[in-house]
């Protein structure tokens, strides 16, 4: 079962805070489980979740028009730029620049810091595939945005990866 991985590790389960921190249960004092790694990166069915509306990555020129009841915006804020991703039928009127006709899905859970890779191997499969991506992180999980028309695609190259789709 685990033969296709680069890396086994067998733990104890239940030896510290060490591994809690890691995201693996605890199952009893006297079990031992098998971790699956590959590059690096746990492999054990890691659940996307399709976020059902279409999306609209813009540039603002203030945010005073930005309807904050939607339920999914990003709102980011540099020296150069004021950037908004929103729902599309919510475009604020004052976008400077707008690019409609994204889809988007995240990843479940609460995503400790210390992982490496989550986003990275999403990526660079989609890459693989020649689909481009927005991604957008938040304090518990990453969310990739994907236009409308590589969006089946990408899906279906994340289930053939062993990703599981909700």
């Amino acid at each position: 079962m685990l033969s296709n991985c680069s890396l086994i590790i067998s733990y104890k389960v239940g030896c510290g805070a060490k591994e809690q921190s890691e995201g693996l249960q605890k199952v009893s004092d006297t079990k031992y489980r098998h971790q699956c790694f590959k590059g690096g990166l746990r492999m054990d069915k890691m659940k996307l979740k399709i976020i059902d509306q279409d999306f609209s990555i813009c540039k603002v020129a203030d945010l005073s028009q930005v309807d904050y009841s939607d339920e999914f915006y990003f709102i980011g804020k540099t020296d150069e730029e004021l950037s908004l991703v929103c729902n599309t039928d919510l475009v604020p009127k004052n976008a400077i620049e707008c690019d409609n006709g994204w889809r988007a899905f995240r990843i479940e859970g609460v995503l400790d810091f210390s992982l490496v890779g989550i986003l990275s191997r999403i990526s660079t499969l989609l890459a693989e595939n020649n689909i481009g991506i927005f991604a957008v992180s938040t304090y518990n999980t990453d969310y990739i945005l994907v236009k409308k028309e590589n969006f089946d695609e990408a899906i279906n190259v994340l289930e053939r990866n062993g990703y599981v789709i909700k």
